[in-house]
Order: C-alpha cells, then structure tokens, then sequence
C-alpha cells in the first residue's frame, strides 16, 4: 500500500503542472464563449448527434449505422451520463473537458515513473498547450477519450514491470481504445511485441535492445500478450459485422473506397521538426551523441527524404491535405510535381531529430523501451495510411506524447534531469499556447 500511494503521490506531483494549464486554457476558453471551428464542427455535425440518438436509444443502442465513423464508446458513455446529468450541450463540453484531464494525468504518471515528477511535468507541458487537445477538450469529440487508453496501454508496456497486470491493464484498456476508435486496434500488436521482447527471441536483438529485466526471458509473457489481445479483436470483428465494413455505412465511401494516404510518414516527420528540436535540449551531451551516430544519421536523412516523396505532399483540400502548420509550410515555396520540397525538407529534419531522441535513449540504458515507443509511432503511421485524410490532429496529440517520453527516457535516472527538462519543453509550451489563444481569439 506504501508503494502504490507513492506512486500516486508522484503522479499527482508531475500531473497537476500540465492539468492547471490545460483547464486555465481550456476554461478560458470556454467561458469566453469561443471555440476551435474545425472542432466544433465535428461536434455539431457528428458527435453531439450521436449522443442525442444513443442517448433516446439508450440502454440498447443501434450501432449498426450511426452518424460518425468511429467506434461508439465515446458516445455510449456521454450518452449514459446524460441520463443523470442531462444532454446540455456545455455540460456535455465540461465531460470532455475532464477526459483532457485524465489523458494528461496518464501521460505525467507514467513519466514520472522514470523520472523526477517535475521533470515529467515539464516533458507533459507541450501536450497540456496543445490547440487539439484543448480543442478536444471543449467540444463533444472523441480525440482526448480515446488517447486517453492509447496511453495507458502504451504506458502499461514501456513503464510497467514485466508482470501479468502489465497485460490485463493493457487488455482492458486496449478493449477500450478500440471501443472509442477502431483504428486503435494497433495497440494490440504492442503487446504482442512487448510479450516478444520478454521472450528467447530478444536474443537475437543487439545488447542495447534488450529489456534489462531480472528474470530471465520465458514465453509466458507473449502468451500473456496473445490472451490480452483477444477481447479488442473480437469487439473490432463485432463492429465490421455490424457495420458490413470498417466503418459505418454512410462513411464508406469516404474512408474504403478513397485512395491510401502515403505520405503519412513523411508527413508525421515533418511534424517531428516542430517539436522534436524543443525536447532535444533535453539530451546530455548531444555533440558526443552527434558524433556516435553519425551514421545513423545518414540513413535518417535517406529514409526522411524517401517517406516524403512516397505520397503526394502539395496541400489539397479535397484530398484531405489541409489544416494546419505542415500543411501550410507544404505549400510554401518550390514544388515537383505533386509534392513539396519544404516538407521533404522538414521530413529530414525530422527523422534526424527523432533518431538522435532514440539514440539517447539507447544511451541511457532504455533501448528496449525506446523501441517499444518507435513501434508505437510506426503502427500510428501505418494506421494513418489507410485514412485518405490527413489531418494534423491525427497525429499531433501522439507525437507530444511519444517526445515527451522518448526524452524521460534519455534522462531516466540522472540527477539533473529536471533542470534539462525545465528549458526546450517550456519554451514550445509558450509558443503552443499563444497558438492556442490566437486560433480561439480568447
């Protein structure tokens, strides 16, 4: 009982830092009777209708061809709670408001598990300014909800002792994940790869990959792993049953029956170089990690450059390419064909910089967990691809998370880690929100 209020007690010192902020954002906000117009149009026109329906369905609702095209477990739960606290649209909103508070409080607790709570409240802070989290976080929209498990089931594999709670935690919440957004269903090919990691086939990854736990490597954990995951695959086969499709009729046109989106690497690279640069100043001695990656650095360079020529990167309204800093920056000067050299050359810098966060994690002694996280982006991008839109918010929330992270990890265990953390994740923190203050006119 001592180690778990300890653990509480931490989580509370990392989390409150960024929860203040969010709701002095969100609730400013709010009060002023402003909002995030891209937000608040999937609200009215989607999910608030959504939760009316279930809502005069309720308790048994028809999920067979609602009005959006996620999953139904966000609207199942708005729904259930307006019959005690009513359907008002602003009450609806304040629900919302504390599903940003949970997905904040996950991120700086699992932080904190790594490092000092104020170093872990410093790595969460960008994600707390974020103009779609505090855009989630004021409207009815299921983005906040369902990263909110997407966290916990990363959390539970990275920070988590290999233990058999770690995969009924990660199970659950998976099944979760999957119920908000179908497109989650990638959690559960991490705790497949997280029960890999534990097992004899960890042996043929190199020393700086392997999990430094005590016990030696069995295949129980990947058994564990494969029983977890069985509840999220079948709620998922539930749903395309019901649905006829991965998605809802009246969406399936727009989502299976479009092109692929192939830049989605490249364009969450080019997201990376926004914001990877502010969490770099987190490393220890970055002219020796320079030095010793030099080669890695190269490929990163390669790989930047091919993922942004994969897909067409010209910004394009009907195709889904609109919104957003990237995609503005993408329109911005020489062109080939159809794709942008400025977001080629953001993709480098990006996949340099995601490289030389990896790298010092690996320094650190956490490659196997770093790996974990790089995974996690892999599988995100993956998902993004089958998405004929591309929307920056799609992969903008992850990417905080992942950075914040990917940089507790880098300081897992030093004594200054707080002070490093104090600098380049504050600074985009202020920048993030004046953005947000200047989108919603506060």
């Amino acid at each position: 009982m001592e180690g778990e209020m300890t653990s509480l007690r931490r989580t509370i010192s990392a989390a409150w830092p960024p929860v203040l902020l969010f709701v002095l954002l969100a609730g400013s906000t709010f009060l002023s009777g402003r909002s995030a117009p891209a937000a608040r149009h999937d609200q009215d026109l989607f999910h608030y209708q959504v939760v009316r329906q279930f809502e005069a369905e309720w308790p048994v609702m028809d999920i067979t061809n609602y009005g959006t095209a996620t999953g139904p477990g966000y609207h199942f739960v708005l729904a259930t709670a307006s019959k005690v606290v009513g359907h008002d649209l602003d009450t609806l909103r304040l629900l919302s408001m504390v599903m940003g508070v949970l997905l904040l409080t996950a991120v700086a607790g699992w932080g904190a598990t790594v490092v000092a709570p104020r170093a872990a409240a410093f790595l969460t802070l960008p994600l707390s300014a974020s103009i779609y989290v505090v855009a989630s976080g004021i409207h009815v929209h299921t983005d906040n909800f369902g990263w909110f498990f997407v966290a916990l089931v990363v959390g539970a594999m990275v920070f988590m002792p290999m233990r058999s709670d770690r995969f009924l935690v990660g199970g659950l919440c998976s099944l979760l994940a999957v119920s908000v957004r179908q497109i989650f269903i990638w959690t559960t090919g991490l705790m497949v790869l997280s029960g890999l990691l534990a097992s004899p086939f960890a042996r043929r990854l190199p020393a700086s990959l392997r999990p430094s736990e005590d016990q030696p490597p069995t295949w129980r954990p990947l058994g564990l792993a494969l029983l977890a995951s069985i509840p999220a695959i079948v709620l998922l086969v539930v749903f395309v049953l019901s649905w006829g499709g991965l998605v809802p009729e009246r969406f399936r046109s727009l989502h299976s029956e479009a092109s692929l989106s192939w830049c989605a690497f490249g364009y969450s690279l080019a997201l990376l170089a926004l914001y990877a640069p502010f969490f770099l100043m987190v490393i220890p001695e970055p002219l020796a990690l320079l030095h010793r990656t030099r080669r890695w650095l190269a490929l990163a360079v390669v790989f930047g450059a091919f993922f942004a020529v994969l897909g067409p990167t010209t910004p394009e309204f009907d195709s889904g390419r609109h919104g957003g800093p990237v995609w503005m920056l993408a329109g911005v000067g020489p062109q080939l064909g159809d794709r942008s050299l400025a977001l080629v050359a953001l993709a480098v810098v990006g996949a340099i910089s995601g490289t030389l966060l990896f790298s010092a994690a690996v320094r650190n002694g956490r490659g196997a967990l770093a790996l974990l996280l790089v995974s996690v982006w892999i599988a995100i991008n993956v998902a993004n691809v089958a998405n004929t839109q591309l929307f920056q918010r799609y992969v903008d929330t992850p990417s905080l998370i992942l950075l914040g992270w990917m940089s507790a990890l880098a300081l897992a265990g030093r004594s200054d880690a707080e002070r490093r953390a104090s600098v380049g994740p504050a600074l985009l923190t202020v920048i993030l929100a004046a953005l947000v203050l200047v989108v919603t006119g506060v």
